[in-house]
């Protein structure tokens, strides 16, 4: 990706008059909870639904017991280690209380439980919380409130971690939670995780005024302010360090729907300003 010049600055337009002019307080209304409706897919030869390679063996070294509240589970180390620990841990403080979760299973487990051939669980990328409560092809039976805190939680990994309550009806699973990505975005989702970057609502975060971003998929940070269209590479941590002190404002994690369309957004705006 080539990164925008940076445009002209102008003082004619406020956020939300650019918002409204570029067309997209609308489209931008939830985006940081975005989520989609799919059915589980093939997997390859040898990996799980996610294509995330099978880990066959209760004892082997890929693994690591996570723990939220005093339940403990089996996931793959690393990041997919630290997101899922980071939404389990968020669930028993914002959503109830973990009384069960569950992680890996090796095949013969897998089969013995009912779950698909390629199902999650055997990459040791997917949790199971309160099975007993939110059981599989069921209603989810959260409240509203606790499914916009569960989407909301999901978003604070880049939406790197999926949950199975936005499955198609057929496929309901209220209970699962799994990665979605691929390891380099797994990796990055869990860098911002453990690095504490701010996420909120991108429509909020557009109307505060100028904010640095960090997109999900590389790492990389970039300078946005929506009222003039800026939407700059920042390449260096001196430079992110003289932008905070000018200018203010948080560094805000996004995904990679997020980014391209506040990208799409930027373009638009400078595209009226010299229009207006």
């Amino acid at each position: 990706m080539t990164d925008p010049p940076i445009p002209p600055l102008h003082g004619g337009l406020t956020r939300r008059q650019a918002l409204k002019g570029a067309g997209t307080l609308a489209a931008l209304s939830g985006i940081g909870a975005l989520t989609a409706t799919f059915a589980p897919t093939a997997a390859a030869a040898g990996s799980s639904q996610n294509t995330w390679p099978y880990i066959d063996n209760a004892g082997d070294p890929l693994l690591r017991s996570i723990q939220a509240g005093d339940r403990f589970a089996l996931v793959r180390a690393g990041s997919v280690a630290t997101l899922l620990s980071y939404v389990a841990n968020q669930f028993h403080a914002r959503v109830e209380p973990i009384v069960t979760m569950s992680g890996h299973r090796t095949q013969k487990d897998n089969a013995a439980s009912g779950g698909i051939p390629t199902s999650n669980h055997r990459s040791g990328t997917a949790i199971d919380i309160n099975g007993f409560k939110h059981p599989y092809k069921q209603p989810t039976g959260f409240t509203a409130a606790q499914v916009a805190t569960i989407n909301k939680i999901c978003s604070e990994t880049s939406g790197v971690v999926y949950w199975g309550g936005n499955f198609t009806a057929a496929y309901l699973d209220g209970m699962h939670f799994e990665i979605n990505g691929t390891a380099a975005q797994a990796a990055a989702a869990a860098a911002l995780v453990a690095g504490g970057v701010v996420t909120q609502p991108i429509e909020e975060t557009l109307m505060a005024g100028p904010a640095r971003i960090v997109d999900a998929r590389t790492g990389k940070k970039y300078f946005v302010d929506i009222s003039t269209g800026a939407f700059v590479h920042i390449p260096s941590p001196e430079f992110d360090t003289v932008l905070g002190d000018t200018f203010g404002g948080p560094n805000v994690g996004v995904n990679d729907r997020q980014f391209d369309v506040l990208n799409d957004f930027a373009t638009r705006i400078r595209q009226q300003a010299r229009t207006s």
